[in-house]
């Protein structure tokens, strides 16, 4: 099979993966709206609707195209404590750096558009139930993730090299969110745990990662932020006694979170550091099928596949505008 027809397959079955998904989700909501409101509007329903569609039928359709492909089994080695612990760190810098970058291109976007652009799933983790939250975004997404955007995707693109292979699985992990906000950080971290996998050879060192990074930045992070209302703190801010009132309240839950940010803060720098440190280390083997940067650029983005799932893409970042 030449390097065109693979890149076109895995186009097309990361294509069908983001197409079947939202194809079902949205049936499932419409139908749901309709003969159920009172089933549709409940909390649960906004996470079964907006993963399982991808978990129970996006994926598996994925997975069988791909599946078609030939697959290499890496090397396997152990990762040691302290190398999971910088991993993470630099996960953490990683996806701060692309939280910043995402939320001004969001906001410019958002002033451009004269309308406010808003981050439907920031909301559900905030105002949802934490059970669900953490059922789904600390246990299941970084499992389903990990197994579709490195280990299935890696296994089968390693033979361009390395780098191809991590920055493909970056790239389609980034654009697969499908908006503004996560596409940064989500592309840096896909390509730091990419990098993991294929210097260890084992898919649960990236799960972990993934879970812990999750963990962290999204269901503590809610957990926390749920217990401020942050809009009337602002309010209070013209007004000493209400302020002094607000944070005589609040002081425990203020306190937990300043605790929280000073951590992650720490987190990041410590990342930043080993990210600079480590650069100069990192190794990147040939593939079977090398080649010059633009001739790879050629055969990845010269193809109906991979114009396919960039289009679908596309049209979510453009539902997410709206």
């Amino acid at each position: 099979m030449t390097q065109k027809k693979i890149f076109l397959r895995i186009g097309t079955a990361y294509f069908l993966l983001t197409v079947v998904s939202l194809g079902v989700s949205y049936l499932l909501a419409f139908v749901l709206a309709a003969a159920a409101p009172r089933v549709y509007y409940r909390p649960l329903m906004t996470w079964v609707l907006s993963l399982l569609p991808m978990y129970l039928v996006g994926m598996p359709v994925c997975a069988k195209v791909m599946k078609r492909l030939p697959g290499r089994e890496l090397f396997q080695k152990k990762m040691s404590p302290g190398n999971w612990v910088s991993a993470f760190c630099i996960c953490i810098c990683v996806m701060y750096a692309g939280n910043l970058l995402g939320n001004f291109i969001s906001t410019m976007i958002g002033e451009a558009a004269s309308r406010s652009v808003e981050f439907s799933l920031q909301e559900m983790m905030t105002t949802g139930n934490l059970a669900y939250t953490f059922v789904f975004s600390v246990l299941l997404a970084p499992v389903l993730e990990e197994l579709f955007f490195r280990k299935i995707l890696i296994d089968r693109a390693i033979v361009f090299g390395d780098k191809t292979a991590i920055l493909l699985s970056g790239l389609l992990f980034g654009l697969f969110h499908g908006n503004f906000y996560q596409v940064f950080y989500a592309f840096g971290v896909g390509c730091v745990l990419a990098y993991v996998y294929i210097r260890t050879g084992k898919i649960w060192y990236s799960i972990s990662l993934h879970m812990a990074v999750n963990f962290f930045n999204g269901f503590l992070s809610a957990s926390l932020l749920r217990n401020l209302d942050l809009e009337t703190l602002l309010d209070s801010l013209n007004n000493p006694l209400a302020a002094e009132q607000y944070l005589m309240e609040n002081m425990g839950v203020l306190m937990l979170y300043v605790l929280f940010a000073m951590v992650m803060l720490v987190l990041v720098i410590i990342g930043l550091v080993k990210l600079l440190t480590s650069i100069r280390r990192l190794h990147f083997n040939p593939g079977e099928y090398s080649a010059p940067s633009q001739t790879m650029a050629g055969y990845l983005f010269g193809n109906v596949g991979m114009w396919l799932f960039i289009g679908i893409c596309a049209v979510e970042f453009f539902i997410s505008i709206l």
